[in-house]
């Protein structure tokens, strides 16, 4: 059995039609993907800390073990009005790096979802909104290339426990990130890897703090840290070790659903039920800004498709 399984589809609704349900065995995640220089690119699966500091010698537990510690960070940040408003100043690291994820601070964690509607809202949250463009004859819009599309990764949790035995993200007392180094370190050749798994990160949030994006969103967190193997993704070492440790599966670890752009758009000359965009799907059934935030970033993603409302 193929660990990853590619996932070509000719809609979002047929994507509904496979996953409409949360199912506590799989996460999720949405990308977008990219054009660059007029080339479609698709995003991998790494951090925003390694992806930020790949040519640098600068370690993720650097972090974690100086400014997120507790004095120190309450020494160089505890006067910022916004870690007195979440009141994130004396609370353990964890609950410091969950916040600081949600608000684009590059770690080596990376979102998950247990919700696979929320994953397909945050992989159409970086398509530029069109209002008009070109049209088929049965009114299906035309706008893009046909091999643009957004990917929408599903990954079998209960199988990446059990076959590589990955470790929880943890504390080893309330204020105290575990032992970095007590995390299983996997091997590429002489490229070591870490990664760690956080089913249930809101159990794990100090007592006083409610981190509403990271409920709301439903979310889980894999630790990747590939800074010993810079450009190396998640699924790229996934595939490798698997194929180099004989790891046998009787099904796929992680398929990838690719959607193209322009069936997430509104068919603008159909009244019928069946037109509407993803996005006002999406919104109709509770998933938007307004309910995955309580600031701005809600607003920043929903007004990109102000036009569909």
């Amino acid at each position: 059995m193929s660990v990853i399984t590619i996932r070509k589809l000719s809609s979002w609704q047929e994507f509904i039609e496979e996953n409409n349900s949360s199912n506590e065995e799989f996460i999720c995640r949405g990308h977008t993907n990219e054009v660059r220089n007029g080339e479609f690119i698709e995003w991998e699966i790494v951090s925003s800390f390694n992806r930020y500091y790949s040519d640098l010698n600068f370690r993720f537990e650097s972090i974690l073990g100086q400014q997120l510690e507790e004095s120190l960070f309450e020494s160089y940040y505890g006067n910022y009005k916004c870690v007195k408003d979440y009141k994130i100043n004396n609370v353990n690291t964890l609950t410091k790096l969950y916040f600081l994820q949600h608000y684009g601070v590059p770690t080596c964690l990376i979102d998950f979802t247990y919700n696979p509607f929320i994953a397909l809202y945050f992989a159409i949250s970086n398509i530029k909104g069109q209002q008009a463009g070109k049209y088929s004859f049965d009114g299906i819009p035309n706008f893009y290339p046909d091999n643009y599309h957004i990917s929408v990764y599903k990954i079998n949790v209960k199988l990446l426990v059990e076959k590589f035995e990955v470790n929880e993200i943890k504390h080893i007392d309330n204020s105290l990130f575990l032992n970095y180094f007590e995390y299983r370190k996997f091997y590429l050749g002489n490229m070591g890897i870490y990664i760690a798994l956080d089913k249930n990160p809101e159990k794990k949030l100090s007592n006083n703090v409610q981190n509403h994006n990271l409920i709301k969103q439903q979310s889980c967190f894999i630790l990747f840290d590939n800074g010993d193997a810079s450009g190396v993704s998640l699924e790229t070492f996934i595939n490798k070790y698997s194929d180099d440790n004989q790891i046998s599966l009787t099904k796929p670890l992680i398929e990838v659903f690719k959607i193209p752009y322009n069936s997430i758009l509104r068919k603008q000359r159909s009244k019928h039920p069946s037109s509407k965009s993803l996005f006002k799907y999406l919104h109709i059934n509770g998933i938007s800004g307004q309910s995955l935030f309580n600031d701005f970033q809600g607003l920043k993603y929903d007004l990109n498709f102000f036009h569909q409302f």
